[in-house]
């Protein structure tokens, strides 16, 4: 079982990263109690190294979960595209400029959700490396923080770009056979 404030990996994948040793309150519906996390008497670094520890594995942690409504929202429009290639493929000569249409924003969706999986990917594997060692992250490590929020904003950018220029493109080349779905501009991830 993992030590809170500790290092040595976490228990539940997905749970987020431990706390920090300190007073907290925990609720359950309307039941609270105060605990107190104690410090892994094995984990020996100090207070300000932990703390720097925790806010890097935390920013690692928190590229991937504000890519999340991303990934959900590609795959909508995704699963869209696939239901109306599927109806304008049927319809034959008279759908052929709409096949040609959705097939070019499942080119650029499918590039834009590349780009969002390896954002998550690469914050993943920096958070569980810096997660399974017990001492400062390198500099190395920080860097590929970095990195994944760019690649993260590159993704959401990227994924705006296909919800606000090509989704509406596809659907007008449709000629007004189906009417479009309101789709909201996903949030760039910030720190």
């Amino acid at each position: 079982m993992p030590n809170p404030g500790g290092g040595g990996g976490r228990g539940g994948r997905g749970a987020g990263p431990v706390v920090l040793p300190g007073r907290y309150t925990v609720a359950i519906g309307s039941l609270q109690q105060e605990v107190m996390v104690e410090p892994d008497p094995h984990f020996t670094i100090s207070d300000s190294d932990r703390a720097t520890r925790h806010n890097a594995i935390v920013s690692a942690y928190s590229v991937q979960k504000q890519l999340e409504p991303a990934r959900d929202t590609a795959q909508t429009i995704a699963d869209q595209m696939t239901g109306l290639r599927q109806y304008f493929s049927a319809a034959g000569d008279s759908g052929k400029s709409a096949v040609e249409a959705i097939d070019k924003v499942s080119r650029e969706l499918a590039q834009a959700q590349a780009q969002i999986d390896r954002a998550i990917t690469s914050a993943a594997q920096v958070e569980n490396a810096m997660d399974g060692y017990d001492g400062l992250p390198t500099a190395a490590q920080f860097r590929q923080i970095d990195w994944a929020w760019e690649d993260a904003a590159a993704a959401a950018n990227a994924l705006n770009k296909v919800i606000n220029e090509s989704v509406p493109a596809a659907y007008s080349s449709m000629g007004g056979a189906v009417k479009p779905p309101a789709l909201k501009p996903v949030a760039v991830p910030t720190r």
